[in-house]
């Protein structure tokens, strides 16, 4: 559903929670615009009204304990998978992936359909296995 004040949504929201949820936009607005795009990822992945207001809302609280410019970082890497959540955003701050290089976000492709190489993968050399004669 489009609404009047331009949010998308996969269910019906009451006049109230649409009043809310801008508020909630704005906020994010102010944190940073990968915090906007992944609470508008919320909002618009969403099944139910209280839940989607709840989530926004306890993410946008972790500004508190963990600052604007992580919560940044982990909303910007939480963007490229495909679940949008709170716990998304804790594990990636309590594990300190907002802190790790941009490059290691995705593995092997991701929402963003980007493949990286990976240095650790084995190659194909790797499984050459000399071969010896016997009948010396």
């Amino acid at each position: 559903m489009i609404y009047p004040n331009g949010l998308k949504t996969r269910t019906s929201i009451s006049i109230e929670g649409q009043e809310q949820l801008v508020v909630l936009l704005e906020r994010a607005t102010l944190i940073g615009p990968s915090t906007s795009k992944y609470i508008k990822s919320i909002i618009e992945t969403g099944r139910m009204e209280r839940r989607i207001i709840d989530g926004c809302k306890a993410i946008l609280t972790l500004e508190i304990a963990y600052g604007a410019e992580r919560l940044e970082a982990a909303c910007d890497r939480g963007l490229a998978g495909s679940k949008f959540n709170h716990s998304t955003i804790v594990n990636i701050l309590q594990n300190k992936q907002d802190q790790l290089p941009q490059s290691t976000t995705s593995l092997i492709g991701g929402k963003n359909g980007n493949t990286k190489s990976l240095d650790s993968l084995r190659g194909e050399t790797f499984f050459n296995i000399p071969t010896y004669d016997i009948d010396e």
